[in-house]
């Protein structure tokens, strides 16, 4: 009865340690899947600066001389 006592405790021992695994293996996961929403909304931000940014009459003129740089070499 001592002996499967032991083993019953040592059976409990292991299932709270891989429980605990499995927690922070979960929070692992939340905390990946927050970060990637986190830089996917940076790209979205960035990407609609790239657009202000190539709208301006700057960024025209900047690209047609690139153009005429490329068409002298």
């Amino acid at each position: 009865l001592e002996e499967q006592g032991a083993r019953l405790a040592e059976q409990l021992r292991v299932v709270g340690e891989q429980q605990r695994m499995i927690e922070q293996q979960q929070n692992a996961f939340q905390e990946q899947g927050e970060h990637l929403g986190r830089t996917y909304a940076e790209i979205e931000r960035l990407n609609a600066q790239i657009g202000t940014m190539e709208s301006t009459r700057a960024w025209q003129w900047h690209r047609r001389l690139e153009r005429l740089k490329k068409g002298e070499g």
